[in-house]
């Protein structure tokens, strides 16, 4: 593996700034968010219950939950969740809109700490939409 060039690497932390500052702007009104966001439709977590083998019980890690739209989907299949997500707001409303869901865990984990964080246990399916 090469080093990067002085401007790729200028690039790459001009890149690196603009991503953290989009993933902010969906943390900075995590309630709005959730209020505009479409959800997503009934087929896309049957097929994906069916190609993954996932049933009522199936361990799922989901990595950037947002406000937990495909996380209650998911819970409301009776599957156990741990749901990580960078956003302290939106980890926040995802806490309170799966309140319901008792085998829920919503975790809000920040970089660096995010990159050295696991699991305590296996899952059946790790699943990351738009992150």
């Amino acid at each position: 593996m090469s080093a990067l060039t002085s401007t790729e690497g200028t690039r790459a932390a001009k890149l690196a700034i603009v991503a953290s500052e989009l993933r902010a702007i969906f943390d900075e009104d995590a309630e709005r968010y959730d209020r505009a966001r479409p959800g997503y439709p009934d087929v896309l977590f049957d097929d994906l219950c069916e190609l993954a083998q996932l049933d009522a019980g199936s361990r799922v890690l989901e990595i950037g939950c947002g406000t937990g739209q495909a996380t209650r989907r998911f819970a409301q299949r009776g599957m156990a969740i741990v749901a990580v997500e960078l956003g302290a707001n939106l980890a926040a409303v995802t806490r309170r809109n799966l309140a319901a869901f008792p085998d829920t865990r919503v975790t809000c984990r920040r970089t660096p700490a995010c990159a050295r964080w696991s699991p305590q246990r296996s899952t059946d399916c790790s699943r990351a939409s738009v992150s």
